[in-house]
């Protein structure tokens, strides 16, 4: 496709466009779309090639193996615009610009026919320029039916673009695959600040937009932590189950919506081949004088092992939100036991100043509810860390693991995000709080 021979400055347009706030800077606010918006994952996809330059170089060469950012001039990126070329981009030259049309969507479509002139009204997703030695244009897709239409179709508004003959298709789960890899900490090919906008991109894409992503079953996922972890986040916000992110890669942080006085939180790990849900009653004062103070909470907790949860003691310290210093009790005490002492003394069980932590920690280890050897992770600490008081927190751990197996198969059929749902709210129901 060839400009018109006569220069063109771009000036000339009959289209002039007035000049827009940056829309590819965090910063900015960029119009009152949903977030499931196709022009939202467009604009993400571009943030990220601006800000990680080994994401851009693979982006890179999926359009074309022969392209070395590198070995191109620093690049300009723009989003939803008419023209493709800007007047603060400087002067073309009396040589037209290469151009290249891309069409990116779920699954790559088949060779698209020849790019040719229009004159037709167009809103360009993407445009990448590498001053006068390249620019992109890119036209983004979702999943469903795709026509190459408007990658094929574009209107020069007389500047002086030459594209290549044919679209360049590439596929939405090209990209997602080769971010992945590029995220993944085990793989170490990014760290610090490119690692997170890798990783923050994917999650948005596994939150907005599920069906696109490589990684849209727990099953694709072949048993890679980070990406089962990212289902599980994606599942969770399908289910509307609450979940919001923890800032540890290592699960995915359920807050549970609504007002509960026992427990305000969930957890889905993946560990050991499994799937696990975990939840922690009691786990602070406040909470375990709630918990302990309802008679029949204790007991319709224990019962849910009959259910196939996993039902034991907890006991911690905590200092101020923090919790610290974990106990190993006694195999001979049963969680029965445990929550049965605590019945009978959570109202005397208060906020401990440093003079009554020996003789706490003695009646402890004499319960079984800790072990000689946790004292050098109190001291550590509590003692040596110079803290002037520790909180008893008696809690209870409850959890409820899946095999990899049977949540790929519950994932499969839909039905992984309800079951979760399912168990959450039967610990609810056990500790006496509403169900979600």
């Amino acid at each position: 496709m060839n400009p018109t021979k006569k220069k063109v400055s771009i000036s000339n347009s009959s289209e002039k466009e007035q000049p827009v706030p940056d829309r590819l800077n965090f910063f900015e606010p960029y119009e009152s779309l949903l977030p499931s918006h196709e022009n939202q994952l467009t604009r993400a996809l571009l943030v990220v090639l601006r800000y990680c330059p080994i994401a851009h170089q693979a982006w890179l060469s999926l359009i074309d193996p022969g392209k070395q950012l590198l070995a191109l001039p620093h690049p300009t990126f723009s989003t939803q615009r008419a023209q493709i070329l800007q007047e603060n981009c400087g002067k073309p030259t009396d040589e037209p610009i290469s151009g290249i049309s891309v069409i990116c969507a779920a699954d790559a479509p088949a060779a698209a026919s020849e790019v040719v002139q229009s004159d037709r009204g167009q809103v360009l997703d993407g445009i990448i320029r590498y001053e006068n030695d390249l620019v992109i244009v890119l036209e983004s897709k979702l999943d469903g039916p795709v026509t190459s239409l408007q990658a094929t179709n574009i209107n020069l508004h007389g500047q002086p673009v030459r594209f290549e003959e044919n679209v360049h298709a590439i596929s939405w789960r090209q990209i997602l695959l080769v971010f992945d890899a590029f995220a993944n900490e085990e793989r170490g090919l990014t760290a610090g600040a490119e690692r997170i906008i890798l990783q923050d991109f994917l999650t948005f894409v596994d939150r907005n937009f599920p069906r696109l992503g490589p990684f849209n079953l727990l099953r694709s996922c072949a048993g890679d932590p980070s990406r089962l972890l990212r289902r599980l986040r994606a599942i969770i916000d399908e289910a509307q189950i609450g979940g919001q992110p923890t800032g540890d890669s290592s699960r995915v942080g359920i807050i549970l919506p609504g007002q509960h006085l026992t427990v305000i939180s969930a957890y889905l790990v993946y560990e050991n081949g499994q799937v696990v849900l975990k939840m922690f009653p009691a786990d602070t004062l406040e909470q375990a004088r709630e918990f302990y103070g309802r008679p029949k909470a204790p007991q319709q907790v224990s019962a849910l092992h009959s259910k196939g949860w996993t039902i034991s003691p907890n006991f911690h310290f905590g200092y101020m939100a923090k919790g610290l210093c974990w106990t190993k009790a006694k195999a001979s005490v049963s969680v029965d036991d445990y929550m049965r002492y605590w019945q009978n003394h959570i109202r005397q069980t208060r906020q401990l100043d440093r003079p009554d932590w020996p003789t706490f920690w003695n009646e402890l280890v004499k319960l079984g509810f800790a072990q000689k050897a946790d004292r050098e992770q109190f001291d550590n600490n509590f003692t040596h860390a110079k803290r002037q008081f520790a909180s008893p927190r008696p809690s209870i751990y409850c959890g409820f693991a899946w095999s990899l197996g049977d949540a790929e198969a519950l994932d499969s059929q839909k039905k992984l995000g309800a079951t979760i749902k399912e168990r959450i709210n039967e610990l609810l129901v056990a500790v006496g709080e509403p169900a979600i």
